[in-house]
């Protein structure tokens, strides 16, 4: 477990540490604003890197903005040949009106333009993981404008991703807290706000032994005031429901532990049952694969054994109401060296192995 410390408080944390047996306690960063500083030096997006950029020549080693995201989007769906791959719609607003955007991905092309089998990936719901959002948004780069290397991956399903779902933390994060985590909504009287959107969604929601910090407003992990209270979660729901149990394989994707899980996260899992032995043989086969790329290390198992338990999840709700069997979390990288400050140098090698590990495991499941 990694804890985020001042450092008036790190003497009464060592102090606290002596009288838990077997935990030992490890720095590993004594200076977190520094790197904070070192990020805006060097890896946040400076609006000169883009303005008048052709869509060809766009840079993928820096942590870009809502706006330039967004204007990549809509460059592809106008760009020849681009646009025959790439539609681009609004799902929904945040609690403070900005757009959320899904990019379906497929061959439309083709005679028959129709599919009946889709892939769904999330990213950018907890704001201060800007490695999900970098690798969502390269994964559409990697379907669409090297579609002829992808060509059985769009040809043969439609892709439908949102890379940002949580664009007002995100935002917050870039300019006003780095290590923000919520939504941006208001909670009342101005003190306290934000979900976090990851508690929200409505299965077994705002259960078990962290409800005190699940209906405490100021809480990192706020679940809301009711199940999908959020125009965020609720988009994402609205979403998935509109395509009818046509979604074969859910991905969220998060940073950072270098974990690929799936349900349950509300409880630990029957390790007997036919379902657990092919989401574990799936995550196995992505795992493989990915660490096949630049030998990165991934854990793979269920969410309540290899982290904690957790209610009112994404991965949850989709495998227990929505239906979609291969539900899977995806903590990226890095182990903790950095963080949430992973230099913009690792997005790239971080998609490649990411995206290894999505492609193994669809080549397995479609197999079954």
């Amino acid at each position: 477990m990694d804890i985020l410390v001042s450092p008036h408080q790190i003497i009464l944390i060592k102090s606290l540490n002596k009288h838990c047996k077997g935990v030992t306690l490890k720095v590993l960063r004594k200076n977190i604003q520094g790197l904070i500083d070192e990020e805006k030096e060097n890896d946040v997006f400076d609006e000169t890197d883009f303005e008048g950029r052709p869509i060809q020549d766009v840079r993928w080693n820096k942590y870009y903005d809502l706006e330039v995201m967004n204007d990549y989007l809509e460059k592809l769906k106008i760009t020849y040949p681009f646009k025959n791959f790439i539609k681009v719609e609004e799902i929904g607003k945040s609690s403070e009106g900005r757009t959320i955007k899904i990019a379906k991905i497929h061959n439309y092309t083709r005679s028959s333009n129709t599919t009946s089998k889709r892939m769904f990936i999330d990213g950018g719901v907890h704001a201060r993981e800007w490695t999900s959002p970098a690798v969502a948004l390269y994964i559409i780069y990697l379907l669409v404008e090297r579609h002829e290397d992808n060509s059985k991956l769009i040809n043969d399903f439609e892709w439908l991703i949102v890379p940002m779902v949580n664009p007002d933390g995100y935002a917050h994060s870039r300019t006003r807290n780095r290590m923000w985590r919520k939504s941006r909504r208001n909670n009342g009287k101005g003190k306290c706000y934000g979900v976090d959107l990851n508690r929200n969604f409505g299965f077994h929601w705002k259960e078990g032994l962290q409800v005190k910090d699940l209906s405490n407003p100021c809480s990192e992990i706020y679940a809301g005031p009711t199940p999908f209270s959020e125009p965020e979660t609720k988009a994402i729901e609205q979403t998935i429901l509109n395509y009818n149990k046509t979604i074969i394989a859910y991905f969220s994707l998060h940073s950072y532990s270098q974990l690929w899980t799936f349900p349950w996260s509300y409880k630990l899992p029957d390790r007997e049952s036919s379902e657990y032995y092919d989401l574990y043989t799936a995550a196995k086969k992505a795992v493989k694969s990915l660490e096949s790329l630049y030998g990165t290390n991934y854990v793979f198992g269920s969410s309540s054994e290899l982290s904690y338990l957790s209610s009112g999840t994404s991965d949850d709700w989709m495998y227990g109401v929505a239906g979609i069997k291969y539900s899977f979390t995806i903590e990226l990288r890095d182990e903790g060296k950095y963080g949430f400050l992973l230099p913009s140098s690792q997005i790239v090698p971080t998609v490649e192995e990411t995206f290894a590990g999505i492609s193994a495991l669809i080549a397995d499941i479609c197999d079954k």
